[in-house]
């Protein structure tokens, strides 16, 4: 092999002429090494022992004949020794006084280690002790705790053991009993702590299941269940917040109003059919219609808000802003890692092609037959992106007029079949959703969640007429769609159910009923596609040849699945509100769903075909479609909120007319001088004859006042006769001081919004210097890497060097 001129071989370790580079970058390396956490400590020692004999063959002599005498030898020690060493230049035969200078400098450390800790974490116990009581104690939990580490005799380790521990036990006779017993509690909770908090953020259950399905079905397949995981520990927060704050306080006090006998009107009595009981079960009807699955079981009166002083109105609307909340906040840090988690992996100067080879192989993969399937798709992957350029050219060589003429067409029979869905599901809502036959009240739901399932089958199967430039962009165009079906199907879903709110007198729990339906349906589907289908695919396949021209195998659908999550959880987002139990029966639902689609997964499918970056694009669009439906839900949800009124006295006419039942043989009158809200007023006169004229006819009826408001309807739920939910927060906002209102009300005026705006802008502004100088920074340090490696290619040309030379 030719070799530039003056070309030689840098020394790996030297004490020569390179004594002084290689000591500062030894010393540089044993700092970092000084940094790695004690579970490395065992792997750190190692390395240092094998660099010893030719990077420092004068402290390796020391060292050796330290352990020759029997003394412990660690790490930090062998450290110490080697800075020895570098500064006096020691003979080897000087044992003693290097280890004696070794154990000072040792000492000298841990004392700063001490002091440091000292400063961040002083207390008052600490600040009564001896320094060198503390010091001693210190120094003999540092050597218990690093003696299993050391390259030593069981046998010398446990004379060490044993030693320390007597000088540990002398040191602490020196220490108040009460001290010891503090130090002991603050180590058992901090330990306890430490593990609970590992845990957590490891989010430690489930890892092997997840282990086990990216090793058969690769990472894109981990990245589901992850994500499914995380919506389970999502919607458990939710559940604790609502049991804690909501259900717990109302069961205690006053109760719920199962048998609502608080109501005005009465309810009807419940059917007693086992049937229609059985039903109810998934339609949330009859028995279930006043159980505290809802929000009209709820219930307070007039006297128990005033005898009560935890305030439930305010309790249940604050419990809606935290979930609203808390999740916003847990998706935007996934949305923010992902986002940051492309923008390091993204890097311009690599070719699509090495990036292929080298970064996109699966290592977590371990069944054989998954390896070889992951083989073959990187194989096709690069075939696809080989052949590229040559789909852009024929796509360049097509009609344009064509090409467009049928993506118009593909659009507007994709409108078309949306549209009459959307209109099916409000006719069967409009139907079916306050039929006396519980199993009818089903329909709705059914009918909406099977549009979801075949729908975007069919988007799929219409967007290859498009003639797209990319197979990419066709999954995505058609992820789109799916999302945009669901989310619209959603809408127009309850929509429909709010439109039929005046039929009934505690609408609130009618929409709850509603919601617990869909919610429920959809869980039946998701078990039946997971249990059955799969299956019957695979069986299918594998015992008729003719069905592998019409469908493939049964195999893991990573985004319909993905989807199917979103949007479960969309459903628990809104209707949670009118549904308070709903939260804890997702974590039910998530649990069950795991475990079956685990076993179906890991039976039925088969490795998937398709490679996929999964390990940072596919977060990135999970978050990303989660962002989307939580805002998408906010919308309508804060809505109803702020503007719907609630049942009882500010309902419109048509709903007071319904529900109050005036006797035909009362006295008539002309003009109608009172109403339901007329019941609200605190400084009302039971006895006042006043005249109630519904609209619908043409006399009124003259009666006391006392007796109309006895037969006005009487709401339902901690918000009732209220003009909107909000006003629980108007009311809760005057109650404040004076000064706090003040300040409050000047916050939220125009000028302040102007200054916050400014003070916004200014800081957008900074921000985006900074980030337009750091961006320069990287275009110089590409440059400058693109130079360098231009520079090594020239090397290796100007003086003919090759692997093959270099072997």
């Amino acid at each position: 092999m030719s070799r530039p001129p003056g070309y030689r071989n840098a020394p790996k370790y030297s004490l020569g002429d390179g004594s002084v580079e290689m000591s500062e970058s030894s010393s540089r390396q044993h700092s970092r090494a000084a940094r790695l956490p004690r579970q490395s400590s065992q792997e750190h020692m190692r390395d240092l022992m094998n660099q010893l004999p030719s990077a420092h063959p004068e402290a390796y002599t020391i060292v050796e004949a330290s352990r020759a005498t029997g003394r412990p030898v660690n790490a930090d020690i062998i450290e110490e020794i080697i800075e020895e060493v570098n500064m006096q230049n020691e003979q080897p035969g000087n044992v003693s006084r290097t280890l004696s200078r070794h154990a000072q400098l040792a000492r000298s450390r841990r004392s700063r280690n001490t002091q440091r800790r000292k400063s961040s974490k002083r207390s008052v116990m600490s600040s009564m002790l001896d320094e060198e009581t503390q010091e001693a104690i210190y120094e003999a939990k540092h050597i218990l705790e690093n003696v299993r580490n050391q390259t030593a005799k069981m046998t010398t380790k446990l004379d060490i053991y044993r030693e320390e521990q007597k000088q540990l036990a002398e040191a602490k006779t020196q220490l108040p009993w009460w001290y010891i017993f503090l130090a002991e509690v603050y180590h058992v909770t901090g330990w306890l702590w430490h593990g609970l908090k590992s845990q957590v953020k490891g989010f430690g259950f489930w890892n092997q299941s997840i282990k086990s399905l990216e090793g058969k079905h690769g990472a894109a397949v981990g990245t589901f269940f992850t994500f499914h995981r995380w919506c389970l520990l999502l919607n458990l927060l939710i559940a604790m917040i609502w049991v804690g704050f909501v259900i717990i306080p109302t069961a205690v006090k006053p109760g719920f109003d199962s048998s609502g006998k608080n109501l005005v009107p009465p309810p009807e009595d419940v059917t007693s059919d086992l049937g229609a009981n059985l039903v109810g079960l998934i339609t949330g009807g009859a028995k279930m219609n006043r159980t505290a699955y809802f929000i009209g079981s709820y219930f307070m009166t007039l006297d128990q808000q005033a005898s009560n002083d935890y305030k439930m109105p305010l309790a249940y609307l604050m419990c809606c802003g935290a979930y609203m909340f808390l999740s916003f906040y847990l998706i935007y840090l996934g949305v923010y890692r992902a986002v940051n988690r492309n923008a390091a992996l993204s890097d311009e100067g690599q070719h699509v092609i090495s990036e292929i080879v080298f970064t996109s192989y699966d290592h977590s993969l371990t069944d054989p037959k998954s390896i070889r399937v992951k083989r073959g798709s990187l194989v096709r992957l690069l075939r696809e992106i080989m052949d590229e350029e040559t789909f852009k050219k024929e796509y360049d060589m097509k009609e344009k007029h064509r090409i467009y003429a049928k993506r118009v067409l593909v659009n507007i029979i994709i409108l078309i079949i949306l549209a009459l869905s959307l209109w099916a599901v409000q006719a069967s809502v409009t139907s079916f959703a306050d039929d006396k036959n519980e199993a009818a009240r089903l329909i709705p739901s059914i009918i909406l969640s099977g549009f979801n399932l075949a729908l975007p089958v069919a988007f799929e199967q219409l967007a290859r007429y498009e003639e797209w430039r990319t197979p990419l962009f066709v999954i995505q165009l058609s992820v789109i769609r799916a999302v945009v079906l669901r989310l619209v199907g959603l809408f127009v879903f309850f929509y429909t159910v709010f439109t039929r709110r005046d039929a009934y007198m505690c609408w609130e729990s009618f929409v709850g009923q509603q919601a617990y339906n869909l919610f429920m349906v959809v869980f039946l589907f998701e078990l039946v596609t997971s249990i059955a289908i799969d299956p019957v695919k695979r069986y299918m396949h594998n015992r008729f040849e003719w069905t592998h021209k019409y469908f493939q195998t049964a195999r893991f659908q990573t985004i319909k699945n993905t989807l199917e999550i979103i949007y479960g959880q969309s459903i628990v987002w809104f209707g949670t509100f009118y549904c308070p139990i709903m939260p804890v029966l997702a974590v039910i639902k998530l649990v069950v769903l795991f475990y079956v689609k685990k076993y179906a997964t890991m039976h039925f499918c088969a490795p998937p075909e398709r490679a996929f970056k999964a390990t940072h694009s596919l977060k990135g669009l999970i978050y990303f479609v989660m962002l989307l439906a939580l805002l998408g839900i906010a919308i309508p949800l804060g809505y109803t909120i702020v503007q719907l009124p609630t049942s009882g006295a500010y309902m419109p006419s048509g709903y007071q007319e319904m529900f109050t039942n005036v006797s035909p043989l009362l006295p008539t009158c002309a003009t109608a001088n009172a109403s339901c809200l007329d019941c609200l007023s605190s400084s009302r006169v039971d006895s006042a004859v006043v005249c109630f004229k519904p609209t619908s006819t043409s006399t009124g009826s003259a009666l006391q006042l006392g007796d109309l408001c006895d037969l006005c309807p009487s709401g339902c739920g901690p918000f009732r006769n209220q003009d909107s939910v909000y006003r629980t927060m108007k009311d809760e906002f005057d109650s404040w001081p004076s000064f706090i209102q003040h300040v409050l009300n000047i916050v939220g005026t125009l000028s302040f919004a102007l200054i916050i705006l400014f003070v916004i802008g200014t800081w957008l502004l900074f921000v985006r210097a900074e980030n337009d100088a750091r961006s320069e920074l990287i275009v110089k340090l590409k440059n400058e890497r693109d130079i360098e490696r231009i520079d090594k290619i020239w090397i290796l040309e100007k003086y003919s060097i090759t692997l093959d030379s270099m072997e």
